[in-house]
């Protein structure tokens, strides 16, 4: 009995330190389509497609930060690290995470996050899915509008 209560007591502790690796955590944004007929996606890691009924888009984002607490994630959010950023053109949607793009350094040790974007596309819109980096377009910049964290 003593035995397996410290078999579980020393799981407990091995998975309690895994999960203490590294900081996750969740974001979702919306967009309105405005009808737009192409969405262009200029977003770091993964990306998963969805197509639903609804007019929106919906992007879910996932983040992992090696070596960090949740806490740290979620501090690094609320000054804006994770906003993604929305501009039009007369037919497309462009949406990007210029913030991701900036160095991180964390406990003087260069981090790098990992992203894993879920993006729920309405019916019927093309999906162009392009580098990481910020559109250089004058055009895109002068519309560009951030959406601030939920």
């Amino acid at each position: 009995m003593v035995v397996r209560f410290l078999i579980l007591s020393l799981c407990c502790m091995v998975a309690q330190k895994a999960i203490a690796q590294g900081g996750e955590q969740s974001f979702s944004k919306s967009f309105h389509s405005d009808n737009k007929s192409n969405l262009q996606l200029f977003l770091p890691g993964t990306i998963d497609m969805k197509v639903w009924k609804d007019a929106s888009v919906k992007v879910e984002i996932g983040v992992v930060l090696p070596g960090a607490s949740e806490a740290v994630v979620k501090g690094l959010a609320n000054t804006g690290r994770y906003n993604l950023v929305a501009a039009s053109t007369e037919t497309s949607l462009c949406l990007t995470a210029p913030n991701a793009q900036k160095h991180l350094r964390l406990k003087g040790q260069d981090v790098q996050e990992t992203y894993r974007f879920t993006v729920y596309v309405p019916e019927g819109m093309t999906v162009e899915m392009l580098p990481a980096t910020t559109p250089k377009s004058a055009e895109v910049a002068e519309l560009a509008t951030t959406v601030k964290s939920q």
